[in-house]
C-alpha cells in the first residue's frame, strides 16, 4: 500500500523541466542585444543633434529592438515549465532562431556601415565601441544558436562535417566569409568618401578602397572554387588517385597566389592613407584573411614535404597518396624533415653551432633591451603608436616574440651547463641548432628509457653523489635518435 501511495504521489507531481542546450546562447543573445539596443538609442540621439532622422537609423533601431524582444521572449518561455516544451527543439524555436539571426545580421550591416556613422565613422574607424562589438556579438550568438539547433535536433554536426572534408576545408569556408567582409567594407568606405566630385576626392584613399573591393572579390572567388572542388572530390573512389593529386595541386597554387596577394593587400589597405588604417571591419577582416591564408599555405607546404617522403618509400611499402596529398604509409616524420632541414649533425660542426647559438643569444638580448624601450616610447601618450593600429600591435607583438626568444636562449644556456658538467660521464655534445636537442629532463635521458637489454629504467640507475642525483656510468652504448647524441 505504501508503494502504491508513492506511485500515486509521483504521478501527481509536475513534470521535471528539461534544460535547453541552447539556453546559454539565448542568454548571451539577450545580453548582447540589450547592450546593442541601448547603444543604438544613444547613437541615434547624438546623430539627431546635427542631422534629421533617416530610414537607416529607423532600421537599425527596429532590427536590434526586435532581436532583443525575441531573445527575451525565448528565455521567458524556457523558464516556464508548462510552456518550455512548446519551444525547445520545435519548429517554433527554429523559426525564432532564423528571425533573430536575420535581424542581427541587419543590425550589423546598418550599425557598422561607414556611410551611416553610427558605430563606425566616415573614415572606417570605430567611433562607438559598445555598439560595434555588441552587434557583432549578437550576430555571433545567432549563428551559434542555429548551429546548435542543427546539431542537437537534426543530428548533423556542422563542425564534424567540415572536418571530415579535410583539415583545411574549414579554413577555406571561413575565408569565403572574411573576403566577403573585405569586399563589402571596402565598398562602404569608397561610398562614404569617394562618391563626390573629383576635386574633393582623396585619390589615394579611393584607389586603395577600389583595390580592397578587387582583393575581396578575387579572394572570395578563389575560396569558393577551392571549396566546390573539395566538396565534389572528397569521397575517395578507386582509380581516382590522379584526381586527388590535381585537387591538391590546385589548392597549393591557390593558397600561394592568395598569400602573395594578401601580403600586399594587408600592407596597402591598413597603411596610414588606406581605408583599413583605423580599427574597423576592414582592418580586422584583412588581417584575419591574411592569417588564415598563411595557415593554409603552411599546411600545404607540410603535406608537400610529407608527400616527398611518401614517394621515396613507395617502392618498399607499396603506398599511395590519399586525399589532400598525404600518404597512407605510416612513416615517422620529424619536424625537421617536414620543413626540409637536416637533422643529423655533421662531424666537425660543433664549433659552428656554438657560434650560431652565441650570436642568437647576443642578438636576442640586444633586441630585448631595444624593444623594451621602443614599446614604451612608441606607444606612450604622445607617441605615434598610442592609438590602436598597425604600429601599436606590431610593436607589442615584436616585443613579445623577442621576449620568448630570449627566454628560450636562457633556458638552453642553462641546459648547456648541465650538458658540459656531465659530458665526461655521458659523452654528450651540443646538437643541431643549440642545446635543445638533448632531453635534460633527467640529466640527458628520459625517465622511462630502458637500460639496454636489461630493460631497467634509468630512474633506478641514478645514484646520490655530492648532494645531488647523478647518472651511473652507462652499460654498453646507448644512442639517441634526436641530434645523434651518444648517451
Amino acid at each position: 500500500m505504501r508503494g502504491m501511495k508513492n506511485l500515486l504521489q509521483l504521478g501527481d507531481s509536475p513534470p521535471t523541466m528539461r534544460r535547453s542546450p541552447r539556453q546559454l546562447w539565448w542568454g548571451g543573445l539577450f545580453l548582447s542585444s540589450l547592450i546593442a539596443m541601448g547603444s543604438t538609442f544613444e547613437a541615434v540621439r547624438m546623430q539627431r543633434y546635427y542631422s534629421p532622422p533617416n530610414s537607416t537609423q529607423r532600421w537599425a533601431v527596429g532590427s536590434i529592438t526586435t532581436t532583443f524582444l525575441l531573445a527575451f521572449l525565448s528565455l521567458t518561455l524556457q523558464m516556464i515549465p508548462q510552456a518550455a516544451h512548446l519551444l525547445m527543439g520545435t519548429k517554433l524555436e527554429l523559426a525564432l532562431i532564423f528571425v533573430v539571426s536575420a535581424f542581427a545580421c541587419a543590425a550589423v550591416g546598418t550599425a557598422t556601415n561607414p556611410a551611416t556613422g553610427m558605430a563606425i565613422n566616415a573614415s572606417g574607424g570605430i567611433s562607438f565601441g559598445n555598439l560595434y562589438y555588441s552587434t557583432w556579438a549578437s550576430f555571433g550568438c545567432g549563428m551559434a544558436l542555429l548551429i546548435s539547433f542543427i546539431r542537437t535536433e537534426r543530428g548533423m554536426d556542422v563542425s564534424s562535417e567540415l572536418k571530415s572534408r579535410g583539415k583545411r576545408f574549414r579554413l577555406w569556408v571561413i575565408l569565403i566569409i572574411t573576403t566577403l567582409i573585405v569586399m563589402g567594407s571596402s565598398a562602404s568606405s569608397y561610398d562614404a568618401k569617394c562618391d563626390k566630385d573629383e576635386d574633393f576626392r582623396p585619390m589615394q584613399y579611393c584607389r586603395r578602397s577600389a583595390f580592397g573591393v578587387s582583393a575581396g572579390c578575387i579572394g572570395c572567388v578563389i575560396s569558393l572554387g577551392v571549396v566546390a572542388i573539395r566538396v565534389s572530390c572528397t569521397p575517395r573512389e578507386n582509380g581516382q588517385g590522379n584526381k586527388k593529386k590535381i585537387v591538391f595541386a590546385v589548392e597549393c597554387i591557390s593558397s600561394l597566389i592568395m598569400l602573395c596577394f594578401y601580403c600586399f593587400a594587408a600592407a596597402y589597405l591598413t597603411s596610414e592613407e588606406g581605408p583599413g588604417a583605423p580599427l574597423g571591419n576592414l582592418y580586422y577582416s584583412t588581417w584575419i584573411t591574411f592569417g588564415l591564408i598563411f595557415f593554409v599555405a603552411t599546411s600545404c607546404f607540410e603535406e608537400f614535404q610529407a608527400a616527398k617522403l611518401v614517394y621515396s618509400h613507395r617502392n618498399q611499402q607499396g603506398g599511395d597518396v590519399r586525399d589532400g596529398g598525404v600518404s597512407s604509409i605510416d612513416i615517422p616524420i620529424t619536424e625537421d624533415q617536414m620543413t626540409g632541414q637536416s637533422t643529423p649533425r655533421e662531424n666537425g660542426q660543433g664549433n659552428k653551432k656554438k657560434i650560431v647559438f652565441a650570436v642568437e643569444c647576443i642578438s636576442s638580448l640586444i633586441m630585448l633591451c631595444f624593444y623594451c624601450f621602443a614599446a614604451a616610447y612608441l606607444t606612450s601618450e604622445e607617441g605615434p603608436g598610442a592609438p590602436l593600429g598597425n604600429l601599436y600591435y606590431s610593436t607589442w607583438i615584436t616585443f613579445g616574440l623577442i621576449f620568448f626568444v630570449a627566454t628560450s636562449c636562457f633556458e638552453e644556456f642553462q641546459a648547456a651547463k648541465l650538458v658540459y658538467s656531465h659530458r665526461n660521464q655521458q659523452g654528450g655534445d651540443v646538437g643541431e641548432g643549440g642545446f635543445s636537442s638533448i632531453d635534460l629532463s633527467n640529466h640527458g635521458r628520459p625517465v622511462d628509457w630502458p637500460d639496454n637489454e636489461n630493460h631497467v629504467p634509468v630512474e633506478s640507475n641514478l645514484q646520490e653523489e655530492n648532494g645531488f642525483r647523478q647518472a651511473a656510468p652507462p652499460v654498453g652504448n646507448r644512442s639517441g635518435s634526436v641530434g645523434e647524441v651518444q648517451i
